[in-house]
């Protein structure tokens, strides 16, 4: 795990998604080592909550208005706008000053925490150790934001595993070859959106065909 690191349950407006007609929930594997650079400081309000093994009543609100206040501080742009340009034609974003109705949130499936290497850079026994250490995390987040669409962008075996199976969502037989753009339900009733990932990012698909996409995955669903 990345040095002098926290933690990260999740990112964004907690209280604003709450509030939100259509929750929306993007998902990754685990927190970047870049949310701890040392150039950045992107949980100001964390400061003095490195090193804890036990948090108090303050320490709890120190911890939620960091992770609450993640996308209005200084945010690890160049990842997230990947998402955020998925996220925009279905009315949500990440953010409070693009006046969208939905404000989206962002949790990890394996870990809340940054690792160096990231998680494709692990190997198996490592993946398990922390996968261990933070078992039921993500099923409980999950729980608790009751979300009605989920982003997810990663390869078929992570989605086969954990929606496919786990939650029951079908999206279609695996894609191996060029762009995808792919939406189900799970037997809650959650629409989960499956995009494209590579090198470049989540959601790699070019902005006109991305927008038509889920303009028709809107239409489909009754978003």
């Amino acid at each position: 795990m990345v040095h002098d690191s926290i933690p990260i349950l999740w990112f964004g407006d907690m209280d604003a998604y709450r509030k939100s007609k259509m929750k929306v929930v993007t998902v990754g594997l685990n927190p970047s080592l870049k949310e701890f650079s040392t150039d950045k400081d992107r949980f100001p309000k964390a400061a003095g909550l490195h090193g804890k093994k036990t948090f108090g009543s303050k320490n709890i609100e120190d911890y939620t208005a960091a992770m609450n206040a993640y996308f209005e501080t200084e945010p690890y742009f160049k990842w997230f706008n990947h998402f955020e340009k998925a996220l925009n034609p279905l009315e949500a974003s990440y953010y409070a000053n693009k006046r969208m109705p939905n404000r989206a949130v962002h949790i990890d499936i394996y870990a809340p925490f940054a690792t160096d290497p990231t998680w494709s850079g692990l190997c198996e026994e490592q993946r398990k150790y922390i996968d261990k250490q933070s078992n039921g995390l993500y099923e409980d987040m999950m729980a608790i934001l009751e979300p009605d669409v989920v982003l997810v962008s990663a390869n078929s075996a992570v989605v086969k595993e954990q929606f496919l199976i786990r939650f029951k969502a079908y999206l279609g037989d695996a894609d191996t070859g060029s762009h995808y753009l792919r939406a189900g339900k799970t037997k809650d009733g959650c629409v989960v959106i499956w995009g494209f990932n590579n090198i470049s990012g989540p959601f790699s698909i070019n902005k006109e065909t991305l927008e038509e996409k889920l303009g028709q995955i809107k239409n489909d669903y009754a978003l």
